[in-house]
């Protein structure tokens, strides 16, 4: 267990999706579209690879190239071919968290099987003065945003005073589900980094000492679900 203290300054990356986890249902006519859930802008949506079903299920095997990734936004999250560290995308830089919690930057001939990202375009900022847990950090979004079916991402940025983190080694063949998998996890923050790049991994718990909630309020979701010719 990492937890970070007496305070460390960190940035966790967010999105929180309502409807987006229906699983693959392509057909051979379906290969060369993308299935868009909400008709956007192309910067003002989400843009998620494969379905959290199908990773949930044991899909570790990347499906897509981590530069198709980059190439729809300069914020996001997400993982690595056969589960190899936690993907974090901050200031249009992508960054791989292996699993004792160090961070890289991401080898762009690397695969994902699930990513999500978007350009990220602050609508309402929230300024947290006071301590609050990771928990409670959803009753102040819901102060700006009262959509229950909103397509968010976010950005929480500030001083911890603690923070858990893990991230999961590298997969073998045959998969095992993910609930198997995060069982046997090395608690070690997807969702986030810390500001000096050199620990991160996916928040199991957290105290915000004080800091800002970044909320952009997207319009929609594309979720592709296209495998890429590798």
């Amino acid at each position: 267990m990492n937890d970070a203290g007496p305070c460390v300054v960190a940035r966790c990356v967010v999105m929180l999706i309502a409807g987006c986890t229906s699983s693959r249902t392509s057909t051979p006519a379906d290969d060369e579209t993308t299935a868009s859930l909400v008709p956007t802008e192309a910067n003002d949506i989400v843009w998620q690879v494969e379905s959290i079903d199908a990773l949930s299920a044991g899909g570790f095997a990347g499906t897509h190239s981590v530069r198709s990734v980059d190439d729809h936004g300069d914020v996001g999250l997400g993982t690595f071919d056969s589960l190899d560290g936690e993907m974090v995308i901050v200031v249009d830089v992508m960054f791989q968290v292996l699993s004792d919690g160090s961070v890289v930057e991401a080898d762009p001939a690397l695969s994902t099987p699930f990513a999500q990202t978007t350009t990220f375009d602050a609508d309402e900022p929230i300024d947290v003065q006071a301590p609050v847990s990771c928990d409670e950090l959803g009753a102040s979004i819901a102060t700006v945003v009262d959509d229950e079916d909103a397509v968010l991402a976010l950005q929480v940025r500030g001083a911890f005073s603690t923070l858990t983190t893990r991230s999961v080694p590298k997969q073998a063949t045959p998969y095992a589900p993910l609930a198997d998998v995060v069982a046997d996890q090395q608690v070690t923050f997807e969702l986030g980094a810390t500001d000096d790049r050199r620990s991160g991994g996916h928040v199991l718990g957290c105290e915000l000492v004080a800091g800002t909630i970044e909320v952009d309020v997207a319009s929609g979701l594309t979720l592709d679900l296209t495998p890429q010719q590798r």
